[in-house]
């Protein structure tokens, strides 16, 4: 009887949770109570699935740790219960904004009514700086869609529905319920991974079965997803178009954070839960009408290396985790933890090292260095101590000295271990109060931002002058926001003492040179290229104030050994071909900023330097590009072009003689 309730318990807990977890869900997405209660128990018996799955283990003779069935439901439902959480900007809990455009709401219900799907409630996610084309539906109790605001200004209407009918297809064939498939299955997997260990290594056991769990599911889910996305890719094409579909998606991969070339692209693809941009392009094409998507040059080699890729991988986590369970069942512990860790490292660290990269790169940007990060590092060290203390005694120390010196060390430092160990989690508790504050307001700033409520962050930013004052950082987010609101010359105050110190955050410095003419654009400029040298911003910055007074070699220079990505790729062909405008190439200037707009479609800054571009070289065509440039300031402010357009403006307002416009730096 007890084991039959070790086995049980599980079922009634995990609905109680998913039932607690899922009521914020439903109101936020609209659903029922009768949706609620059949999704958490659905999410109830996929969690308690290695636990019914004991039974059947055992009536085949198979002899498992009572334990184990237990702590491998436990991990999986741990992981299911993440899909209850709808998205959350970082530090707030109010959901986010719901869409509110009427066009655009009738448009998502024609798409589901032709995919034959309920319509869900439809959420934007605002982003600072470049607008980020990201989409997503979540909350398998009651769905919504997610909409980043580059989905909205950077694709056309037609690849916008594209991406919308992808997004609910998901809705169509069930993939909302992957996740917990693959939980559910990777924690069935793992407590056979578990259940030959002996019952007297419990800590062990469980530490073995948590990194069996994230190893079996991190192999398991990307390979169904990507087959999943797929489906998605064709099942929208054939409700909006094939046409819409490729280009939509060619315009997400290009500004997306995970290149669509190299081998740094195959390594990450071959893990990543998307497949890439080649092999959902391929796809489409040999399903599409004849002659609608023509062969790309180069695609369907990189499609063959990407399988490739993908096999090599899918094969060698395979055997690690094989070889792991037998390390088990050999009783390695040590190999097995060994071989477990390699798996979960690999599989986590490739897709997420460019993301952190390109965090890495706005923290510097930012200057945003905290003093709580040593009362962290402390109080983390002092809690290491107390951790390793006793094993060091008992397996190192003794076999090098001597017994009496070890007994005697042992009993003057007996208490080491728990003082260490409360005063570090005393620090780190202290630490992370003190961040979970700073974060709060971080995230209340960053949110009115993102909803372009600018008048509201400068608000929050005045009832928090104090702490506001001591983070670099958040200054600079409230000069920013005191800009956008109309303040300039308090922004500029602001910016300007926030530049004056030793070490300012380069972001301020990028953004005085962006509303700056003549020797301060230049001056912060080159402060910002002395703090970082190899960032492609402070070297545009730069090269834009080089330009505007008249030092065109040098602005070349200034760009010459820059390693851009695909996105900065595109700003730097757009600032040369403004450089080709003043050396009157007009072709070549033409040319650049298309190559341009095709690495960084709907931004900002390249659509702005097309319009001065077409001012010269296309002077009919001028009014068009300066109206597309203007929408996409509106649409993103952050870019900071209001002044450059409005001196555009001017210039086209003035009377030209006849032939090409020459446009001056």
């Amino acid at each position: 009887m007890d084991e039959l309730a070790l086995l049980f318990w599980p079922l009634p807990v995990f609905l109680c949770l998913t039932l607690a977890l899922g009521w914020t869900q439903m109101r936020e997405g609209g659903g029922s109570v009768g949706r609620l209660a059949w999704t958490a128990a659905r999410l109830s018996l996929l969690g308690s699935a290695p636990s019914l799955a004991a039974l059947l283990l055992r009536a085949m003779g198979f002899e498992l740790w009572p334990g184990a069935p237990s702590l491998a439901s436990c991990l999986a439902s741990s992981m299911s219960l993440k899909m209850l959480n709808a998205p959350r900007l970082a530090g707030l809990k109010k959901p986010l904004p719901l869409l509110e455009d009427p066009g655009l709401l009738a448009r998502i219900a024609e798409i589901s009514s032709r995919m034959g799907v309920p319509v869900p409630r439809t959420r934007i996610a605002g982003t600072l700086g470049h607008l980020q084309a990201l989409a997503g539906v979540f909350g398998v109790q009651a769905p919504s869609l997610l909409l980043a605001d580059g989905i909205l200004h950077r694709l056309t209407p037609g690849e916008r529905d594209a991406i919308i009918a992808h997004e609910l297809a998901h809705l169509s064939n069930g993939s909302l319920w992957l996740v917990p498939a693959c939980t559910s299955a990777s924690g069935v997997a793992t407590m056979l991974l578990v259940a030959v260990e002996p019952v007297a290594m419990v800590d062990r056991t469980a530490f073995v079965g948590f990194l069996g769990i994230l190893a079996i599911f991190l192999g398991l889910y990307p390979m169904l997803n990507r087959r999943f996305e797929l489906f998605c890719d064709l099942r929208a094409a054939k409700a909006v178009g094939f046409v819409q579909m490729a280009t939509g998606l060619d315009k997400i991969h290009a500004v997306h954070w995970v290149p669509s070339r190299g081998l740094y692209s195959v390594l990450v693809y071959a893990l990543a839960t998307h497949p890439p941009q080649a092999a959902r392009y391929e796809v489409l094409r040999a399903r599409a009408p004849d002659g609608v998507l023509p062969e790309r040059p180069g695609d369907v080699r990189r499609v063959r290396i990407h399988r490739l890729a993908s096999t090599v991988m899918l094969s060698l986590w395979a055997s690690a985790v094989g070889a792991a369970a037998l390390a088990l069942r050999a009783r390695d512990f040590w190999a097995a933890i060994a071989l477990l860790v390699a798996v979960v490292g690999v599989q986590l660290g490739l897709p997420m090292s460019a993301m952190l990269a390109q965090r890495r790169k706005w923290s510097r940007r930012l200057g945003a260095r905290s003093g709580l990060r040593w009362v962290f590092r402390g109080g983390a060290l002092l809690v290491f101590l107390g951790f390793i203390w006793t094993p060091l005694f008992r397996h190192v120390l003794p076999r090098v000295l001597d017994r009496a010196t070890v007994v005697d060390l042992w009993w003057q430092t007996a208490r080491v271990p728990l003082s260490s160990s409360l005063v570090g989690a005393a620090l780190l508790l202290a630490a992370t109060v003190l961040h979970q504050r700073r974060m709060r307001l971080r995230a209340a700033i960053v949110s009115a931002m993102a909803q372009h409520d600018f008048m509201g962050a400068v608000a929050v930013g005045d009832a928090q002058r104090r702490r506001l004052r001591a983070d670099p950082e958040l200054r600079y987010l409230a000069a920013v926001a005191l800009l956008l609101a109309g303040r300039r010359g308090q922004a500029v105050l602001e910016l300007t003492d926030l530049c004056e110190g030793p070490a300012p955050p380069p972001a301020a410095l990028f953004a005085l040179s962006a509303i700056s003419r003549g020797e301060p654009a230049l001056h912060s400029a080159r402060r910002a290229v002395q703090l970082l040298p190899d960032d492609v911003g402070a070297r545009l910055s730069l090269a834009k104030a080089l330009r505007d007074s008249g030092q065109h070699a040098m602005a070349e220079r200034a760009l010459a050994d820059t390693r851009p990505s695909h996105l900065e790729e595109g700003h730097v062909l757009a600032v040369r071909a403004l450089l080709a405008c003043d050396r009157g190439e007009w072709d070549a200037a033409m040319d650049l900023v298309t190559q341009a707009l095709s690495l960084a479609p709907g931004d900002a800054l390249v659509l702005r330097c097309r319009a001065e571009v077409v001012q010269g070289a296309r002077p009919d065509l001028a009014s068009t590009a300066l109206e597309e440039a203007r929408a996409a300031s509106r649409a993103n402010p952050f870019a900071l072009l209001d002044d450059d357009l409005n001196a555009l403006e001017t210039r086209l307002a003035a009377p030209v003689s006849s032939g090409r416009r020459r446009v001056p730096g």
